[in-house]
């Protein structure tokens, strides 16, 4: 639950466009997430499969976290 409230705060802080150099700049998040020592005690792993929840975060919407499954 702490972790989906930080994506969640994340994504807020995305939601405001920027402006840079007098043009509006609007940008998304998708974060992929996985723990330790629940998915897997290596650090490899566990990038690697932040990596794919990401890529799963970002097929199915723009600002969305999505949990190593």
């Amino acid at each position: 639950n702490d972790i989906s409230n930080l994506a969640k705060k994340i994504e807020a802080a995305f939601e405001e466009p920027l402006m840079r150099n007098s043009r509006v700049v609007n940008l998304s998040t998708s974060i992929g997430i996985s723990i330790f020592p629940d998915h897997s005690q290596s650090s490899e792993d566990l990038l690697n499969f932040a990596d794919m929840a990401m890529y799963k975060a970002k097929a199915n919407t723009q600002n969305s976290f999505e949990f190593h499954s």
